[in-house]
C-alpha cells in the first residue's frame, strides 16, 4: 500500500495536464503523498517488528528486512530534506537548484530498493512455505500453487518498476521549467 502510495506521489509531476496549474499545490500533494506513504511503511515496519517479537522471531536477521529497514530510512531522511528544501518557504533557491537532481535520483533508487525489498520478502517467504516440501531436482509444474503465485507476483513487481521508471525518466514526460517564479502558472505556449 505504502508503495503504491508513493509511485502516485513520484508521478504526479509527469501528468500533463498538471503543467499549466501552480505547480505549489502539486508540491504539497507529492509531499503529503510521501507523507502518508512514509506512515503506512513505519506502521508496516511496527506490524512486522511486533510479530517477529510476540512469536519470538530474531529481527533484522535476512536481506528482506536489512534491505526494508534501510528503504524506509533512507525514505525518511529523503522526506525530511525534500520538506527542507521545497517546501519551507524560507529555504533559499541555491539550496532548491543544489539539491533538485539529488532528491530526483535518490527518490528513484529508493523506489528500486522498494522493489527489491518486495521481491526478497517473496522468497523468503518462499523459503518458509517450501521448507522440507521441495527440492531441486522437481519439476516446476509441480511446485505448490503459492509459489507459482509469488513467481507472478515478482515478475508483475519487476514489470511495474520497469513502466514507473520508464515514465520517471521519459524526457517528454518531464514537467517544463518555469521561469521566474516557481509558483508562477505556465504560459500557453510553454505547456
Amino acid at each position: 500500500m505504502a508503495h503504491s502510495v508513493g509511485v502516485v506521489a513520484a508521478v504526479i509531476y509527469r501528468i500533463p495536464w498538471t503543467w499549466a496549474q501552480k505547480k505549489q499545490s502539486w508540491k504539497l500533494l507529492h509531499a503529503g503523498l510521501l507523507f502518508l506513504a512514509l506512515v503506512l511503511s513505519i506502521l508496516g515496519l511496527c506490524s512486522a517488528f511486533n510479530f517477529h517479537n510476540t512469536n519470538h522471531i530474531p529481527n533484522l536477521y535476512s536481506l528482506h528486512s536489512w534491505v526494508g529497514i534501510s528503504t524506509v530510512t533512507l525514505f525518511t531522511l529523503q522526506w525530511l530534506l525534500g520538506l527542507a528544501a521545497f517546501i519551507v518557504p524560507c529555504s533559499p533557491m541555491a539550496f532548491h537548484k543544489l539539491l533538485k537532481p539529488v532528491h530526483m535520483w535518490m527518490g528513484s533508487m529508493i523506489f528500486i530498493m522498494a522493489i527489491a525489498s518486495c521481491l526478497t520478502g517473496i522468497n523468503e517467504k518462499l523459503i518458509f512455505i517450501s521448507q522440507g516440501k521441495t527440492n531441486v531436482t522437481q519439476q516446476y509444474s509441480a511446485l505448490p500453487s503459492e509459489s507459482v503465485f509469488a513467481n507472478m507476483l515478482g515478475v508483475l513487481i519487476v514489470a511495474f518498476g520497469l513502466a514507473v521508471l520508464k515514465i520517471l525518466f521519459n524526457p517528454r514526460w518531464q514537467r517544463p521549467e518555469q521561469s521566474g517564479d516557481e509558483n508562477a502558472t505556465l504560459l500557453p505556449e510553454q505547456s
